[in-house]
């Protein structure tokens, strides 16, 4: 026969909420305070998540560029008007994303020379990592480390 104070710790207790009304919280307990990550560890996740950045406005370039030459190959004659004026939008776009992936390149560069030993607060980038459909010329420069 298990003692009392046993089961009540290995159980979760019941809160009442209203007359013939209970509630129970299953959920796990923390038993650790979670720490804060250091400077190294945020610097290293900011390179992963830039670099993935990098990865992902590549892929969306690649894609917007296949499109182009499926559409080119439907209408070679520019005959057809949405067509036209889809294949326009997506050269846009496609050079945005060019302007982003090497603003993002330079970023990369300057971070993986530094020493992450040696960081302070300062040296991380603010607005790096961030890719945005709509991220403007004057959002790109003003970018800084």
């Amino acid at each position: 026969m298990q003692s009392s104070s046993n089961n009540e710790n290995s159980f979760p207790k019941e809160q009442k909420v209203s007359e013939g009304v209970y509630i129970t919280d299953f959920r796990k307990k923390q038993t650790t305070p979670q720490s804060t990550p250091s400077l190294k560890e945020e610097y290293e996740s900011l390179l992963a998540t830039t670099q993935c950045d990098l990865s992902e406005l590549n892929n969306k370039i690649y894609h917007l560029e296949r499109s182009n030459r499926e559409m080119k190959e439907i209408d070679p004659d520019g005959e057809d008007s949405d067509l036209v004026e889809a294949i326009a939008e997506n050269m846009e776009v496609i050079e945005r994303f060019k302007k982003q992936v090497e603003l993002i390149k330079e970023r990369l560069a300057q971070l993986e020379k530094k020493d992450s030993s040696k960081l302070s607060a300062k040296d991380l980038p603010t607005g790096v990592g961030i890719i945005d459909d709509d991220i403007t010329d004057e959002m790109l420069e003003n970018l800084t480390l």
